[in-house]
């Protein structure tokens, strides 16, 4: 292998290492237990992270207009404690 061809092989890795790793966890999990590839199990996932796509969406347009305001986290949080506590 040329010194080139490692070059571009290690940045293809570098550039996708999120999606790479996404598959091998998932792939992993899946070989470790049979329920994790269910459909049960996806609705569950997508259910409680919900929130968190809305509050994204929320943001990015905050973001896009240049109101960028960071105490959206932390009101996040402020009010799951006061819930918890509640």
């Amino acid at each position: 292998m040329t010194k080139k061809s490692k070059n571009s092989a290690m940045l293809f890795l570098l550039k996708n290492m999120t999606s790479i790793l996404f598959v091998v966890i998932f792939v992993g999990f899946s070989l470790l237990d049979k329920r994790f590839f269910t459909y049960q199990n996806f609705d569950n996932i997508l259910r409680s992270s919900a929130y968190i796509g809305i509050l994204a969406v929320g943001m990015t347009f905050v973001l896009l207009t240049g109101g960028i305001d960071l105490s959206v986290g932390a009101v996040i949080y402020l009010v799951g404690a006061l819930l918890g506590v509640m």
